[in-house]
């Protein structure tokens, strides 16, 4: 008996969607962090840690390293 409860559910065919945010790097937990990577091109948690943080450098286009990022998770 698996002790996973994992589960997916394809809702419609369409365009490609990346599984990973593109700041930290790592897999998308769920449609927040979809929707996120979405508006703000980083997951739910990047956007907490950094766009909040350091709006300005974030609309001047600037992103964490990917070992910044996880830092600043504790990871």
């Amino acid at each position: 008996m698996p002790i996973s409860n994992i589960r997916m559910k394809i809702i419609a065919l369409g365009e490609e969607q990346p599984v990973s945010c593109p700041v930290c790097q790592f897999v998308l937990r769920d449609k927040e962090d979809v929707k996120s990577v979405r508006q703000e091109t980083a997951c739910s948690t990047c956007v907490i840690n950094f766009k909040y943080v350091y709006s300005t450098k974030w609309s001047d286009g600037w992103r964490p390293s990917v070992d910044e990022a996880r830092k600043k998770m504790h990871i």
